[in-house]
């Protein structure tokens, strides 16, 4: 804050010129003393912040998360109580009492009199006929075939089985009068048994088990008749047929034809039944339950039932309509509060003892807590969905929901924006309060972090667009495959659960999360001034504005930089640098020669030299400039931060020893004593990161080796020893003394380029074209 306040105290200082307003910046230089905290006071203060946004996002206003948390068929983690009484009326209960009422109901039948009908206009046909034809076909002995065809006609006729024996039985055995009788007789049984109604055997006991229970409609009257199966009623028609003065074989042919007559004509009457039902309906009270307080709701270990769910809702709107006010002094509250600055502190602490580079800058823990808070409040506002009336009777689609959320997208764009550390403080933090807002235990924050993780390793080397939505199809794949088996609700249940919530929702989680994560790389960026490797790989590019106009102008200069972004590259990958941004900064960190290249050597193909007539002093200005030059480009362009740094610092504070020497030897001869030693010396400042260092040192090799005679100097050991001197003279000028390159880095550095300038600078058997001829 001290600081803070002499840097406006500062920008008032050189920005008032007028005297009216002088007064202004002494009030706001004590404003700012006021308010000038001690260190340890400002990390709490920082600290309580943080906790205070984290708590707002995440749990402030959130009534309770049961809506989402127990779902039917889910696995209850711990016993729940109720906070506050309630009732609500149970709809399951009750439509429990519905179906149990609606089994007792006494079920309505009609008969339907059509089949007998129609078989009585048979039976009458039948004996018109016998009276008509048979007369006189029994006349004949030699007419039986012929007649049992008219039988048969008759049969196909009146879609009837009757067997021509037991006609000629009834024939033979009885007058016109009789058999007259006998059929009228034979038919008020079977009127009689019609009446009564005839059921399927099959259904005796399923639905007439106590038949004196069961009311028949017949002829537009409720009667409790008797009514028969087809087999009794085949009885009934047995015994009234023995009762006739008949023999036996007439009685048993007579009874083969009638029992044709027989059919179940008792028909579910469906207009009556429901009507009888839409009365009792009406009548039937709702179940209402009462929960007072403290009793138990879930107990652990049990399976999520259709009734609990349902209580589970009604207590959820129970806690909401009691906790309209939501206040920090409440108790659920406040203890979120504790344990959000807990967790808060315990990160601050892990981050402030590490001692990696990123953990220490102001501008990776921005980042890092902008992308938490927004990764949080996104899943909030996915989560606040459950609020709609929607989400709360469709159980399957909150599920789908809440394995929908993009958690890995904070983690991946900590891990392009920062470092993996960072992502990996991103990704345990997300998975903690993801878990928290949902309810679940362990288990689901072990998911969570083990997806996220993978994220990161599939991300830390990502330099396309296309591998962070692969590492997020990947990491969905691999959430899909741990809720499986690792989320207790599925566990010996997954044949109950639809594909999307089983596979298809995680799966499109980590593909969403990859989408999101392309969508807001590139504003973070913008906003942060932070460049990822996926933003620096797509400037290497031969077709940029800057190459192809170093292509043009300087082409010695072009070469030179496609070979350094070559070696640069070998070599960030074996002191682990960034090997995307060595590479592409090596391409670009001597595009301000293109301004005078016909004053750097590698660009003078002919005779004149355009430095020779000019002092060398002016010469070094030119060559130093090269770097401001280079800025200036880069700025236009809108180069990246990590490039512009690295076209600053190639070069360090060196000296340009050549003119700086040969204005030595011209200030022999005169008689001037001094010699400005600062003009010959790099505006610097010294190499700051490790890639930095990197091009400084390929930069000054690769050009040194140029000048090697291939015959004289191409041994390895003349190589080393090139390399060795230039390594050291680095050292000497303290190139690298800011830089976190190590003696085992510049050692490693020392081996990859004596071998790499080996393999470059081999050589060929001489071409003599004479010689080739005569071969």
């Amino acid at each position: 804050m001290r600081r803070f306040g002499h840097k406006f105290k500062g920008f008032f200082a050189e920005k008032t010129k007028y005297a009216p307003y002088s007064h202004l910046k002494e009030q706001m230089a004590s404003v700012l003393r006021y308010f000038a905290l001690p260190k340890y006071l400002r990390i709490t203060l920082w600290i309580i912040v943080v906790s205070f946004i984290l708590t707002a996002i995440c749990f402030l206003g959130k009534t309770s998360s049961l809506n989402f948390q127990f779902l039917p068929g889910q696995k209850v983690h711990s016993s729940l109580t109720a906070q506050v009484p309630f009732s609500y009326v149970s709809m399951a209960e009750t439509e429990r009492l519905i179906a149990e009422r609606r089994s007792q109901l006494i079920p309505i039948y009609k008969i339907d009199t059509t089949y007998f009908e129609t078989f009585k206009q048979d039976i009458q046909a039948l004996n018109s006929f016998l009276d008509t034809l048979l007369s006189e076909i029994f006349l004949d002995e030699n007419a039986s075939s012929l007649s049992q065809r008219f039988i048969e006609n008759f049969n196909r006729q009146h879609q009837l089985k009757i067997d021509w024996v037991d006609v000629s039985v009834i024939f033979k055995t009885m007058t016109k009068e009789e058999r007259f009788h006998v059929f009228q007789e034979s038919l008020k049984v079977l009127q009689e048994i019609t009446r009564d109604g005839v059921f399927p055997d099959h259904e005796q006991d399923l639905l007439f088990k106590n038949s004196a229970n069961t009311d028949k409609n017949l002829k537009g009257r409720l009667e409790d008749i008797n009514t028969r199966s087809v087999e009794n009623a085949m009885r009934y028609l047995r015994i009234h047929l023995l009762s006739m003065d008949m023999e036996m074989e007439t009685i048993q042919a007579l009874f083969r034809i009638m029992k044709l007559g027989i059919r179940p004509n008792l028909v579910f009457d469906v207009i009556a039944n429901e009507e009888r039902w839409q009365q009792i309906l009406v009548t039937i009270p709702k179940v209402r339950q009462n929960i007072h307080k403290g009793a138990t709701l879930l107990t652990e270990e049990t399976i999520i039932s259709e009734e609990d769910h349902e209580k589970l809702v009604a207590y959820y709107e129970a806690l909401r309509d009691d906790r309209q006010n939501i206040s920090w002094r409440d108790e659920e509250q406040l203890q979120n509060f504790i344990e959000t600055l807990i967790i808060v502190l315990f990160s601050w602490l892990a981050i402030s003892f590490s001692s990696l580079p990123s953990c220490k800058s102001k501008k990776s823990i921005t980042i890092l807590l902008t992308v938490l808070f927004s990764n949080l409040l996104l899943i909030r506002i996915l989560l606040q969905l459950t609020e709609l009336p929607f989400w709360q009777g469709n159980a399957a689609a909150t599920r789908v929901l809440l394995r929908l959320m993009p958690f890995v997208t904070g983690t991946m764009l900590i891990t392009l924006l920062a470092q993996v550390q960072l992502g990996a403080y991103c990704c345990i933090l997300t998975s903690i309060f993801y878990a928290l807002m949902i309810g679940h235990g362990t288990y689901f924050f072990f998911i969570c972090s083990s997806v996220s993780f993978i994220a990161i390793l599939l991300c830390r080397s990502a330099y396309l667009r296309l591998h962070i939505l692969r590492a997020g199809l990947f990491s969905g794949f691999i959430f899909a495959i741990g809720l499986f088996f690792l989320e207790p609700p599925l566990i010996g249940d997954a044949q109950h659960i639809p594909w999307m919530e089983l596979f298809i929702a995680p799966v499109a989680s980590g593909i969403l999360s990859g989408l999101l994560t392309i969508f807001c790389l590139p504003i973070l960026e913008y906003i942060f001034r932070r460049y990822s490797d996926i933003k620096i790989f797509e400037l290497y590019d031969y077709n940029h504005p800057l190459i192809q106009q170093l292509q043009v102008n300087a082409p010695g200069t072009y070469h030179h930089s496609v070979m350094m972004s070559d070696i640069a590259e070998q070599l960030a990958t074996i002191v682990d640098a960034n090997p995307i941004l060595c590479k592409t900064a090596a391409l670009y960190h001597d595009i301000g020669k293109t301004t005078r290249p016909e004053y750097f050597i590698e660009n003078q193909h002919a005779e004149k030299n355009f430095h020779e007539g000019k002092k060398p002093e002016i010469s070094a200005i030119i060559i130093r400039n090269h770097v401001r030059e280079g800025i200036i480009l880069g700025k236009k362009a809108k180069l990246p931060r990590p490039i512009l740094d690295i076209i600053q610092q190639h070069h360090g504070d060196s000296f340009i020893r050549f003119f700086h020497e040969k204005a030595k030897i011209q200030q022999r001869g005169t008689h001037e004593s001094f010699l400005d030693e600062e003009i010959f010396r790099y505006d610097g400042p010294k190499p700051q990161t490790k890639e930095a260092a990197i091009i400084c040192l390929t930069d000054a090799i690769e050009a040194v080796s140029r000048t090697l005679e291939l015959e004289r100097h191409s041994s390895l050991q003349d190589i080393e020893a090139l390399v060795t001197d230039i390594i050291q003279e680095r050292i000497d000028m303290h190139q690298f003394d800011e830089c976190p390159l190590t003696l085992r880095d510049i050692n490693k550095l020392r081996k990859a380029l004596s071998s790499i300038l080996l393999s470059a600078l081999h050589t060929r058997i001489r071409y003599d074209a004479k010689n080739y001829q005569k071969l």
